[in-house]
């Protein structure tokens, strides 16, 4: 951009005082030309309650701060994204959100879909994309998340009805990201092992398959593979779910843990990068831990797994965990 408008721009969830009310997204900005640092703005109006905030930018480096929002702190909790009036302005009168309507379109009541990532892509057409999580009653219970879009320039346009349904899993991490030099999308998930048979009988059911993910009865956020699906055409179609990592039940190794991200470089090709415990034949019978993990990244131009960093320095016996 222009000297003015090279910025940071930083989003967070914020809450001023210990008592659950007004959480808001907080924003403020960093002018690298004048090295000044913008005020700390609320970007939601007093009364509502909002969290877990993400952030993008336009072409023209306004600020997209979005997470999930109550207005009022009253109903249902949706993906809430707001728009900058201008670069560093910190004027957001711009707002959409997902419609109750669209976020519940196969339930009853009204469903809380929340936790989004999002991604504003300005390609042939302008398009929001909103990756996000049903809210189910329990945290053990299985969450179906959603991909929610709609075409047009900044809060114009309206969610496209019904939202596509990507997978029902017990984990929460997903993400999604958009090129800026095509219309390619693409987004990523992590989903536990399907298991069939009862206990040490157990077997993982289509590890190879690359359109099944499913659920576990143990170990619900921890024993998981990694997905992915791209779209060509700003999420209009996509194209069949790949699974990266292909674990198998009984095979040490590593899991890939509830937290994942996603980039997509100037040649358009896809980056996952995500954090995985080492991981025993048996976790209950060989002393499993999550604290011994490693950073991993997978590479669509190079197709293969790669460590990128290891966190094993505190545990003498990685080594015989997965042997």
């Amino acid at each position: 951009g222009t000297p003015d408008t090279v910025m940071v721009h930083f989003g967070w969830m914020r809450l001023q005082q210990p008592s659950f009310t007004d959480r808001h997204y907080g924003y403020s900005h960093y002018n690298a030309a004048s090295g000044l640092v913008g005020a700390v703005v609320p970007v939601q109006p007093a009364g509502d309650y909002g969290g877990y905030v993400g952030m993008d930018v336009t072409s023209d480096n306004k600020a997209i701060p979005g997470g999930h929002n109550i207005l009022g702190n009253i109903g249902a909790t949706q993906a809430h994204l707001y728009w900058d009036f201008g670069p560093g302005i910190g004027f957001f009168n711009a707002q959409d959100r997902v419609d109750d309507s669209v976020a519940s379109f196969a339930a009853t009541p009204v469903q809380n879909v929340i936790w989004p990532k999002f991604a504003y892509q300005e390609g042939t057409a302008t398009v929001t994309h909103v990756i996000a999580q049903v809210s189910a009653p329990n945290a053990a219970d299985p969450q179906a998340i959603y991909y929610f879009r709609k075409v047009g320039v900044e809060n114009a346009g309206s969610w496209d009805y019904p939202p596509y349904v990507i997978d029902t899993i017990y984990d929460l991490s997903h993400d999604i990201v958009a090129s800026q030099t095509s219309d390619m999308v693409a987004m990523a998930w992590t989903a536990n092992l399907t298991y069939t048979g009862v206990g040490n009988a157990q077997h993982p059911l289509g590890f190879q398959d690359d359109t099944l993910s499913g659920e576990s009865p143990i170990h619900v956020q921890w024993d998981n593979d990694v997905y992915y699906q791209i779209s060509d055409d700003q999420g209009a179609t996509w194209g069949n779910r790949v699974n990266i990592t292909k674990n198998r039940l009984g095979e040490a190794g590593y899991r890939a843990y509830t937290d994942l991200t996603t980039l997509i470089d100037i040649n358009d090709d896809l980056h996952i990068a995500w954090s995985g415990p080492a991981w025993p034949e048996d976790p209950a019978a060989d002393g499993w831990s999550g604290f011994y993990c490693r950073l991993f990244m997978w590479s669509e131009n190079i197709g293969a797994i790669r460590t990128v960093a290891s966190a094993e320095w505190s545990t003498p016996n990685v080594d015989t965990l997965i042997e």
